[in-house]
Parts: C-alpha cells; sequence; structure tokens
C-alpha cells in the first residue's frame, strides 16, 4: 500500500513537472514571437523575437515582405518573401525626404550615405554632406544609378519603389546582396498612423525605445491640441488645392488632410467620401459645392493671390479669395524647393495640427507662430 501510495505521488510529480515544463514553453514561444502593439500604423507589423526581429509589410491584410533584423548570428526563419538584414544599420541609402525626417528624430543622421536628389532634402546637415561629397545622390533622374550605388555598398537602402520593380530593374544590386526596403508610409490614412512609421525605421538602428518615447510624445500633443480645437464653437468650411491641367484633385474623405481637418475641427465639403486617395473633379463640380469655403488651404505653387488668378481668373470668385482666407504649406521651403512639411511635419503632425487650429480658429491661439503654413496675399 506503502509502495502504490508512493508510486502514485511520484507520477503526480512527473505530471506536474511536465505541465509546469509546457506552460514555460508555451510562455517562452510567445515571447520569442511577441508582437509589438501598434495603435494607429495599417501597413507593417513587428514581432520581436529572442534573437531577431520580423518587420512585416502589410497590403489589404496580406504579407507582402518579410524584413528579418538580426544583430548576432543569421538566423533560420520558414517565412515567404523574407529579406535578412544585420542591424545596426551604418551606412544607409534614403531615397524619399521623409526618411530623412523619420531618421533625424531618432538621431542617426550620420549614418545616412546617400539619397535620391538633394533637390528634394530640406535638412541642412544632410544638404552640407552633399555639398562636401560626404552624401551622393545615387537618383538624379529618378532611376537608381547602380554603379554608384555600388561603389558606396549602403547596408540597407529605403524606398517606395515595389519589391516587383526593384527585382524587375535592380538585379546588379539584388546580386550584390544590398537589400532593398520598401516604405509605403503614404499609404497610411490617419497622421498618426503615419507618424508612426519611425517605430519601423528605428528598428533597423536597433533604437527602438527611443522611437516609441518620441511617438507617445507626438500622440499625446496631436490628442490634446485636437480636444483644445473643439473648444471653439465655430466650425468652418474648408476647401484645398486648385485644379491642374483638366482636374481639381480633392483629398478624399478618408484621406490623411481630410483626418487633420476633422481633427482641427472643420467641416471638409468631402469629409463624407469614402476615398483614401485623390478625388479628380472638374472646376464646375467643385465650384458649386466649395465656392463658399471660409478658407483656403494648399493651394499649391502659389505664392500670390495674383499667381492664383493667372492660373484662372474664376478662383476670385471664391469666397476665400475675396476674404483673404488663403494659406499655404509652404512656410518653409529651401532655394531648391524642398520643402519641410513633407520632411519634419509628416514625422510629428502635432506641429501641422497646430497650424490648422491657429488658422481656422484664431480666437484659441492669438499670435500664433505657425511652423509650416503662411498667409497668401
Amino acid at each position: 500500500m506503502v509502495k502504490r501510495n508512493k508510486l502514485f505521488s511520484f507520477l503526480i510529480l512527473i505530471v506536474v513537472f511536465c505541465s509546469c515544463n509546457e506552460q514555460k514553453n508555451t510562455e517562452q514561444k510567445k515571447r520569442d514571437n511577441e508582437q509589438i502593439k501598434l495603435k494607429y500604423a495599417t501597413c507593417f507589423r513587428i514581432y520581436k523575437n529572442l534573437n531577431y526581429k520580423t518587420l512585416q509589410l502589410i497590403s489589404d491584410g496580406k504579407v507582402l515582405t518579410n524584413y528579418i533584423l538580426y544583430s548576432n548570428q543569421k538566423p533560420e526563419v520558414k517565412l515567404n518573401n523574407t529579406i535578412y538584414i544585420k542591424t545596426p544599420v551604418k551606412k544607409l541609402a534614403a531615397l524619399s525626404s521623409i526618411y530623412i525626417g523619420f531618421i533625424n528624430r531618432i538621431n542617426q543622421l550620420d549614418k545616412v550615405v546617400a539619397v535620391d536628389n538633394r533637390n528634394y532634402i530640406y535638412n541642412e546637415f544632410i544638404r552640407k554632406k552633399i555639398s562636401d561629397k560626404e552624401i551622393n545622390e545615387i537618383a538624379l533622374n529618378g532611376i537608381i544609378n547602380e554603379e554608384i550605388t555600388l561603389q558606396i555598398n549602403p547596408d540597407v537602402i529605403f524606398t517606395y519603389i515595389t519589391q516587383n520593380e526593384i527585382t524587375l530593374n535592380h538585379k546588379k544590386l539584388i546580386n550584390e546582396k544590398i537589400p532593398f526596403v520598401t516604405l509605403v508610409d503614404h499609404l497610411e490614412n490617419h497622421p498618426l498612423g503615419r507618424a508612426e512609421w519611425i517605430k519601423f525605421i528605428a528598428c533597423f538602428f536597433e533604437k527602438d525605445h527611443l522611437a516609441d518615447s518620441l511617438f507617445n510624445v507626438t500622440e499625446s500633443n496631436y490628442k490634446s491640441l485636437k480636444l483644445f480645437a473643439n473648444k471653439s464653437k465655430n466650425k468652418p468650411k474648408v476647401l484645398t488645392e486648385h485644379k491642374i491641367n483638366d482636374a481639381w484633385y480633392v483629398p478624399g474623405g478618408k484621406s490623411f488632410m481630410s483626418a487633420l481637418l476633422a481633427d482641427a475641427n472643420a467641416t471638409y465639403y468631402w469629409e463624407q467620401d469614402t476615398h483614401t486617395g485623390s478625388l479628380p473633379l472638374s472646376f464646375e463640380e467643385v465650384y458649386s459645392k466649395a465656392s463658399d469655403a471660409d478658407y483656403w488651404l494648399n493651394i499649391l505653387f502659389c505664392k500670390t493671390k495674383t499667381d492664383l488668378i493667372k492660373m484662372d481668373a474664376r478662383y476670385s470668385s471664391f469666397k476665400a479669395f475675396k476674404e483673404n482666407k488663403l494659406y499655404n504649406n509652404d512656410n518653409k521651403v529651401n532655394s531648391s524647393g524642398a520643402n519641410d512639411y513633407w520632411e519634419t511635419g509628416l514625422t510629428q503632425p502635432d506641429l501641422i495640427l497646430n497650424d490648422l487650429i491657429s488658422i481656422l480658429h484664431p480666437e484659441l491661439l492669438i499670435d500664433f507662430k505657425t511652423n509650416f503654413y503662411r498667409h497668401v496675399k
């Protein structure tokens, strides 16, 4: 009887031990493939594993590419469309000015060794490095110069080009194992969704914690400003852009700009529309709907009101034109035409929202000095 009890107790111990081990293994697996929660961005995912990170590029809920970032031994990961990149990245080619904005925020500008074209760059540090021949321009005509790129030999190339285009047009670079990383931040519809791409970019420099902190500050400021804008009882009507050739491209109702205007407590004429991109409309369509707009924003290439009516004299019949309520987002444009709105502004949308509130609700922010917008006279 005693022997039976001992055997029974021993068997219980084995079951408990196995159960504990199984629980530990399950918990370890969860930790080894922990998904980092994103708040707004929908076009990428981040998974943290024990010795590496997996960054996934997403389109319509499907994974397009898996970027495996590792700092020590290269892992073997059984995933389709996988690109391996050793981190932290020390030499980077950044083929869009917004990447410069993100990289600047995490203090990694010294890692940039190539850009597409200096004329698109606002950042003075990068422009000086280009002048001093420390940074190369590798896509002056919009096409990557493979020979120069091979000489520079960057650890990675940040681009908006799709993987299909890369495979088709840049076989030399692929053969030399220079990895491309496609960023689709421009497909995010919420201002904070686009800003959250700082977390994606920071992974390549192992600056994850810094990126989290910076984004949290941006988010907090943005949300506070949104609440602040709602203090105004006035909800002005807003028109944006102007006609280019035969079409007037207005932002769709689910677009980045529409979200900004909603958060600035403004009425946007196409806010009920379901498109994420721009809507090509005729002059007549826009005029019939929005000629009574209180404010007219983002008037593209116009420095003055005269520039606007030179394009089309009919613009002078809009209410905002008559009442001198025209504002353009070109307050910070350098001699080559690069606009900091697209570099710093998109990475810190709280600064843009602050500008919009000061313009649309001047009673809330008296004598506020705008960052990116100026009054067009």
